[in-house]
């Protein structure tokens, strides 16, 4: 899907990296970035729907080293990166005794690991 024309670097809002901006909290910032001038990079599994503004990058925050990279490859694309919104989150709701291993090994690894890799590798930019 074709992206918007990117801002100019100039604009006050700059770059800014959205964790889950396919759906929900993520999609409305997504729209708020781009309202005000800026520039939104949405990080999700899911594509947003069409017509949605910015740039979307496919990453599965579960997996650390790929989010990491992502980041580190938006931050050298964009002279201007600004902020992180971190959105993106997963959870089942189920007594915790009764939640299998490999579903709750994953909620951590995408709410938290995949939000720390996400900020960390944006943290130089």
């Amino acid at each position: 899907m074709p992206a918007e024309p990117r801002p100019t670097p100039t604009a006050p809002i700059g770059t800014v990296v959205v964790t889950g901006g396919s759906s929900g909290l993520g999609a409305a910032v997504v729209a708020k970035v781009a309202a005000a001038g800026g520039w939104p990079v949405n990080l999700d599994r899911r594509p947003p729907l069409d017509g949605a503004p910015g740039r979307f990058e496919q990453v599965d925050l579960a997996d650390s080293k790929e989010a990491e990279e992502v980041v580190r490859s938006v931050a050298e694309s964009s002279e201007d990166l600004r902020g992180v919104v971190t959105c993106a989150g997963t959870d089942i709701p189920a007594p915790f005794t009764e939640l299998p291993t490999e579903v709750w090994e994953r909620t951590v690894a995408v709410n938290l690991f995949g939000t720390a890799a996400v900020v960390r590798a944006a943290l130089p930019a």
